[in-house]
């Protein structure tokens, strides 16, 4: 099994990066039956968070994009 590269997950600290609190990812995970441990743990995949939450993933990929454009 291929491990996958961190630019593949998606992580707490990316959600709060663009504004999502971790309480309120707790909650929203807890609702979705996500275990918020593994979450923070290991992240998602991206298609994960895109079908989670379409808004806020396209926002993190955006930001990373900036962010790699500015390297």
């Amino acid at each position: 099994m291929t491990a996958e590269r961190s630019d593949d997950r998606i992580t707490v600290t990316d959600f709060r990066n663009v504004g999502l609190c971790v309480s309120g990812q707790k909650t929203f995970a807890k609702q979705r039956g996500i275990d918020f441990r593994d979450f923070i743990l290991n992240g998602m995949s991206v298609d994960q968070a895109k079908e989670l939450n379409p808004a806020a993933t396209e926002k993190i990929l955006a930001r990373r994009e900036r962010q790699s454009g500015q390297e």
